[in-house]
């Protein structure tokens, strides 16, 4: 393992790295970046650290870290070209890149240049947040266990729920209202809400 990167975000820390041949990534949540530095001081203090997100001085600010501040926005961009060619064997001139972290951002990229088109405050922020409402769950690892053993459907008016029984315009599983089912259907759970807010979000 010879670097690392970092993304130091407002809910979640993420960390990539590539050993034996394959990428590992792996997040924590802000509260233990103190429990991450201290992993990183233990078992990389000579690895370079690639670091980037808003968070990223509180990571530049601890001792004995082999850190290089990167561009977050770059990075990004750099990053899904590099997962892109991985993944096709031919990729877009241009496309639109959207990053969901604890906001959300859209990006217009082209082969040369790159531009943020818009953005939203609906991100994981939000699912930490509102999860946090919805479950009384505070941990973002447990939230998404529960969420995928929920059905959004049970939850979430789709457009078949609208046009039944008559056949729908338009295909009937896309959402017509996020939670548009949760204040009348009593048979949905908390796993059921926790899949419709994932729904909502992505």
């Amino acid at each position: 393992m010879k670097k690392i990167g970092i993304d130091a975000g407002g809910t979640l820390t993420k960390i990539a790295y590539e050993e034996n041949g394959r990428i590992h990534v792996k997040t924590y949540p802000n509260e233990q970046l103190k429990e991450l530095i201290q992993w990183l001081q233990m078992t990389a203090p000579n690895v370079r650290l690639y670091v980037t997100g808003g968070k990223r001085r509180e990571l530049e600010a601890a001792p004995h870290l082999n850190i290089t501040p990167a561009n977050e926005f770059e990075t990004l961009v750099k990053g899904t070209r590099f997962l892109l060619k991985q993944e096709k064997e031919k990729t877009e001139q241009s496309f639109v890149l959207v990053s969901i972290g604890t906001g959300t951002c859209i990006f217009y990229v082209t082969p040369t240049s790159y531009e943020r088109s818009l953005g939203s405050g609906v991100g994981g922020g939000t699912w930490m947040g509102l999860g946090k409402l919805v479950s009384g769950e505070d941990s973002f690892h447990q939230l998404v266990k529960r969420a995928k053993k929920g059905d959004h459907a049970k939850s979430d008016l789709l457009v078949r729920d609208i046009y039944a029984p008559n056949h729908p315009p338009i295909e009937g599983s896309l959402t017509a209202a996020n939670f548009g089912k949760a204040h009348v259907n009593e048979t949905a759970d908390t796993s059921d809400h926790l899949a419709a807010l994932i729904q909502l979000i992505g």
